[in-house]
């Protein structure tokens, strides 16, 4: 459990991680759009892990629904930064499994 509270802490004192928090700070300043922004990665999240194949037009839909969220600077900062973050714990998630000798080979995209 050493090692788990050292590895959140180094995520934690990540350049990715702080500007997470910053943008995500910014973005809560704005109720509104901030609902708006989540609405957005649940849409997103849910028809990623969906059963189907993310069709074109499912993809193009939601894009087109929030257009308008998506133009805005502070909700697009706020979404790189998640997107960095979350780059960063998939990679870390990769080296673990590699290095645990677990094989995942099966869940690579065909």
């Amino acid at each position: 459990m050493e090692a788990l509270n050292e590895l959140i802490n180094a995520i934690k004192n990540t350049q990715e991680y702080a500007q997470y928090h910053n943008e995500l700070s910014k973005l809560k300043e704005n109720e509104q759009l901030y609902r708006r922004v989540c609405e957005y990665r649940k849409r997103c999240i849910s028809l990623n892990v969906s059963c189907e194949q993310n069709s074109f037009e499912e993809v193009t839909a939601i894009r087109s629904e929030f257009e308008d969220m998506l133009k805005n600077q502070c909700a697009m900062s706020f979404l790189v930064a998640e997107q960095k973050v979350l780059k960063m714990i998939k990679r870390i998630n990769g080296a673990i499994l590699e290095a645990a000798g677990l094989d995942v080979e099966f869940l690579q995209e065909d």
